[in-house]
């Protein structure tokens, strides 16, 4: 048996390490795929140039040059043309919307925090939830202010100084709020 790979390998070429890569090349080529098939007959030639594969690659590999220099020229003149184009081309148009129609004007008026305004719940949540402080914090700048509170805002922090027992706070409140 031995005596057998010896005569397949001298005579016939049994270990030819390039015929996968011909093989590939081949069914590219059927393919229409020039570039694929380029590559896969360089391969087989770099692999083994002396082999039946290799040779049959190196011929294969010399037709399919001019095919991949055609396309390469192609190539270059595409993409001249496409610069050419975008250069020529004016800009596109910047869209714009004109105005069709005329929205009446807002009037914004300062709330004062009136009768259950928002003051007056924030510091409503806070008393009940249990935090007195929090609802003092809210409403003692608005009641000893410069200004008037509303007297819900007054009956609110009342009632918290009353809970604390804060006699002071109490009277501040008696003075300003006759």
């Amino acid at each position: 048996m031995s005596r057998a790979w010896l005569v397949c390998a001298l005579l016939i070429g049994c270990f030819d390490k390039a015929k996968p890569d011909y093989d590939r090349c081949v069914e590219r080529d059927q393919n229409y795929d020039v570039p694929g098939a380029y590559s896969a007959c360089a391969a087989a030639v770099a692999m083994d140039p002396k082999s039946l594969s290799g040779l049959a690659a190196k011929k294969k590999l010399d037709g399919l040059q001019v095919l991949v220099d055609k396309l390469q020229a192609e190539r270059v003149e595409k993409d001249a043309r496409d610069q050419a184009i975008k250069r020529d081309e004016p800009p596109p148009p910047v869209a714009t919307i004109a105005a069709t129609a005329v929205l009446p004007a807002v009037v914004v008026a300062p709330f004062d925090g009136g009768m259950g305004g928002p003051y007056f719940i924030q510091a409503t949540a806070l008393a009940t939830s249990g935090d007195a402080a929090g609802a003092r914090a809210i409403l003692e700048p608005r009641v000893f202010g410069s200004g008037k509170a509303a007297s819900d805002e007054v009956g609110l922090l009342k009632s918290i100084c009353k809970a604390q027992k804060d006699k002071s706070c109490l009277k501040v409140i008696a003075s300003k709020y006759r």
